[in-house]
């Protein structure tokens, strides 16, 4: 599920933030950059694809970095690398002990 995340992620946020850049074509035409065919979605701010372009922010690019550092701090990765380094270290310096 980590790595799929960590693949989709790029692509998922940059689709939802392309739903908040729109153009002024002038005469009020105002339409969404990613898709001419629509709209842009602050015309109608209560409309199907603007409330569902805000949900998905903190769903995707809010909600998955977060998502990781919860994982991150659940299963203790700062005192494992911690750990891991100070027996290298400890392990390192019985090997330099020993050879001389």
């Amino acid at each position: 599920v980590l790595f799929w995340l960590f693949l989709i992620y790029p692509a998922s946020s940059l689709a939802v933030l392309q739903a908040f850049v729109c153009q002024d074509l002038g005469d009020g035409l105002v339409l969404l950059v990613a898709d001419y065919n629509n709209s842009c979605p602050y015309n109608d701010k209560t409309g199907f694809l603007f409330l569902w372009a805000v949900v998905f922010v903190f769903v995707f690019p809010l909600g998955v970095p977060c998502f990781f550092y919860a994982m991150m701090k659940f299963f203790n990765v700062h005192g494992l690398a911690r750990g891991k380094v100070e027996a290298a270290l400890v392990s390192s310096m019985v090997t330099l002990y020993v050879n001389e």
